[in-house]
């Protein structure tokens, strides 16, 4: 088996379901989702491993991971196998196989040497890892993990320092405490004061924080990769409201425990925090969103009260 840790730029691709209907690249922003490239000529004599691809759906969807098949339409084989797979795993048409050739061309997989090849997407739509399966079983031992690592929806939040400033001195309490017995909306920005974190994300919490506490949330807090005295100074600054928190995870370590790290070096801002929105009761996440950019688009305190209310 053979993976790789290095991130990749993906160009924009569109495959289609077994409606027809277009499903885009940006269509996965947000989620990680899994891509399988099969040989069905190997999965329709051994028909066990579309179970285990199966049990890997229903493991990973419970998650907010997506798992797909893609097939290459126009073959009687695929389309018979797809229509015996759609019932339990997601199949996708690559009419002209310039997907998966695209994704093995990034990734060095050659069709002949690999019959099949499990590629990861991020959140952001970069190709994050992938997986030969020379080794099947591997391959899929990998995957898991894989997302193992990482917290998502169902998961316990990772139990990590935090700090806040209260009368003037930083305290330092786990994370796993903060969210203990708690329902808790957490909004997760890269970085105090910075330019869309300050003027877009944060003045929507800021503004929405009482009405979410009146549906029963206990605390609303901002998250960030500074240290306790920035996101200190960033409350007083912006003027926050005493339903909204500030935690400062200035080393990072609530961010990697969540997997949504992301490196700025090339800006100056060392690895910060990918920007996002969850919510958790007594510590598991029941929701999430990700940001697949800079933007505030799916993490804005607007949707999460929509979620909240319904």
């Amino acid at each position: 088996m053979r993976s790789d840790k290095v991130v990749k730029k993906i160009k924009p691709f569109c495959l289609r379901n077994h409606y027809g209907l277009s499903v885009r690249s940006e269509d996965f922003a947000g989620q990680h989702v899994v891509f399988c490239c099969i040989t069905f000529g190997a999965l329709r004599q051994d028909l066990a491993r579309v179970n285990k691809l199966a049990a890997l759906v229903s493991r990973l969807g419970s998650r907010n991971a997506r798992v797909v098949v893609i097939i290459q339409a126009g073959f009687v084989v695929n389309q018979e196998l797809s229509e015996r797979l759609d019932s339990v795993i997601e199949v996708l048409f690559d009419p002209d196989d310039s997907v998966s050739r695209m994704f093995r061309g990034i990734s060095g997989h050659d069709p002949v040497e690999s019959p099949a090849v499990f590629w990861i997407l991020g959140p952001a739509g970069d190709l994050v890892k992938w997986f030969n399966s020379d080794d099947f079983e591997g391959a899929l031992e990998g995957l898991i993990s894989y997302f193992s690592a990482r917290r998502l929806i169902g998961d316990c939040v990772p139990d990590a320092p935090l700090q806040q400033i209260q009368f003037g001195t930083s305290l330092t309490f786990g994370s796993g405490e903060w969210f203990a017995e708690k329902r808790v909306v957490v909004c997760g920005v890269p970085g105090a004061f910075t330019p869309i974190c300050n003027r877009e994300h944060l003045p929507g919490y800021i503004a929405a924080a009482a009405e979410m506490c009146a549906t029963g949330v206990d605390h609303v807090v901002c998250i960030a990769v500074n240290d306790a005295y920035v996101m200190d100074a960033w409350a007083r600054a912006i003027k926050i409201s005493d339903k909204l928190s500030m935690l400062a995870d200035g080393s990072g370590c609530f961010t990697r425990g969540m997997g949504l790290t992301l490196d700025l070096r090339g800006s100056g801002l060392g690895m910060r925090s990918r920007r996002y929105a969850m919510y958790v009761e007594r510590g598991v996440i029941i929701h999430m969103n990700v940001e697949a950019g800079f933007d505030v688009r799916v993490s804005d305190a607007a949707s999460m009260l929509r979620l909240l209310k319904a």
